[in-house]
């Protein structure tokens, strides 16, 4: 039988997809919406690359700071440690520069999103 979808090792595995240790789908309460507002506060384009948001998906809300590192913060979804990015951005930020800020390397975060963006942030959460 052909999959669309991503195939997994057992049942327990499914599901579970790309989540990174730590980390789960819940970003607290009224994310949705507020995932919303920060699209259309960024005029439904990328902050990075600038790409339009497509017909057929929407574009990611990504947690500046990482989520990991703040989900127990109260700051950790302000609006100033969130942005907009297309599926491709937001692959490279979860997959490159994520791994980098949490060795240490923090200067990731102001390559990635500019050091205007990736300063006020800091300021918010850290």
């Amino acid at each position: 039988r052909k999959s669309s979808g991503p195939t997994y090792c057992s049942r327990s595995c499914q599901g579970q997809g790309r989540v990174r240790p730590e980390s789960t789908h819940s970003r607290g309460p009224g994310w949705r919406k507020l995932a919303e507002q920060i699209r259309d506060r960024d005029g439904r384009r990328c902050v990075r690359c600038d790409a339009s948001e497509p017909p057929s998906r929407k574009l990611a809300v990504d947690h500046i700071v990482p989520w990991v590192l703040v989900k127990h913060d109260a700051n950790g979804n302000h609006p100033d440690n969130l942005a907009a990015l297309c599926l491709r951005c937001h692959g490279v930020k979860t997959t490159v520069t994520e791994p980098r800020m949490l060795r240490g390397d923090w200067l990731a975060l102001s390559e990635f999103y500019g050091s205007k963006r990736a300063s006020a942030a800091m300021t918010i959460v850290l």
